[in-house]
């Protein structure tokens, strides 16, 4: 019963921060979904079981937010992540944003995908990882040089 309690609790909030949709499966999975604009609609799943609640937006690319502790912390999560979006939704290279995160999207399960399914080599490892500090050193410079968005 407390499941159902806190769900339709933060559904309300949701409702009331713009939620164009919310469905909710018999397994307390929620996704609730809000149109930001005519081209970008956000979704997010979370799921209150019990004591645990974990937190994901599905889209427009894929992110596990994480574990929650209480469902004031689902509707603040996602109001904070909804105004970041409007906010950079207005710049001129939002898509190609978009475009740039579905494709991190696409290499974790190509990351993923290569270790399960391969006995891949360690001088093959420290490769991948030697790039991957290179992308960190590099969104570490642009972030210096980038201004925030208003």
């Amino acid at each position: 019963m407390r499941n159902r309690i806190s769900d339709d609790m933060v559904n309300i909030m949701l409702r009331q921060m713009g939620a164009k949709s919310i469905k909710t499966s018999p397994a307390h999975i929620n996704i609730a979904k809000f149109d930001l604009g005519e081209d970008l609609k956000i979704t997010y799943m979370y799921e209150v079981k019990e004591e645990e609640i974990y937190l994901q937006r599905v889209s427009p690319y894929p992110m596990m937010i994480g574990k929650i502790y209480n469902e004031q912390q689902i509707v603040d999560i996602i109001g904070t992540d909804l105004r970041k979006f409007q906010s950079a939704y207005n710049s001129t290279n939002f898509t190609k944003f978009i475009d740039v995160a579905n494709s991190l999207a696409t290499f974790d399960k190509e990351i993923e995908n290569l270790f399960m399914t391969h006995n891949v080599e360690r001088e093959n490892l420290v490769k991948i990882e030697e790039e991957m500090q290179k992308l960190h050193t590099l969104i570490a410079e642009i972030t210096e040089v980038s201004p925030l968005l208003v």
